[in-house]
């Protein structure tokens, strides 16, 4: 959005877009990316949307 990047409507794929926008950057938006992927993932498996760490698996609890 910084870099007036309107055509991209989603959460994932805006940090996608700031990842080319910001190199320098790039490795905190990758881990921000990842970790969105993994809520997004433990919010569909689990039906609902609060995420209870307690049921997350030992490697999503590391990424989050």
């Amino acid at each position: 959005m910084a870099k007036g990047r309107l055509e991209v409507a989603g959460t994932l794929g805006r940090l996608v877009a700031a990842i080319v926008d910001f190199p320098d950057r790039a490795a905190v938006l990758c881990e921000a990316a990842q970790a969105f992927r993994v809520a997004l993932y433990s919010q569909a498996i689990e039906g609902g949307g609060r995420i209870e760490p307690v049921k997350l698996g030992k490697f999503e609890q590391r990424v989050l």
